[in-house]
């Protein structure tokens, strides 16, 4: 694999906090949390990659991993999976994503 400046490891990516940045030790339980994507994006050909998204609000840009189609993750509705180290850094991710789409929703009419 020819490797070009926007790829993003995805083990790299599975043993980081998506939310505080922090390395998760080998021997250490890693949460996740999933998303849904908002109507009107397409995710389809990016099954299985890492995507960064921007919260703006939060002033923080995030890894996700996209599920690939046949995978447990995207059967169980997710269209992102964050990787994180702790239930507090994923009610804050989870906080940070919903005032994202506040925001969006609040400036479509």
């Amino acid at each position: 694999m020819n490797k070009t400046q926007n790829y993003i490891d995805p083990y790299k990516i599975i043993s980081t906090c998506a939310w505080c940045g922090r390395k998760i030790p080998k021997d250490s339980e890693i949460f996740s949390l999933g998303a849904k994507a908002t109507s009107g994006i397409d995710l389809h050909d990016q099954g299985g990659r890492v995507i960064q998204i921007l919260l703006a609000k939060s002033e923080k840009t995030v890894n996700a991993i996209v599920p690939t189609d046949n995978s447990q993750a995207k059967n169980a509705g997710n269209d992102l999976l964050f990787a994180i180290c702790s239930q507090q850094c994923g009610g804050a991710l989870k906080r940070a994503l919903q005032e994202e789409l506040n925001i969006i929703s609040d400036q479509v009419h």
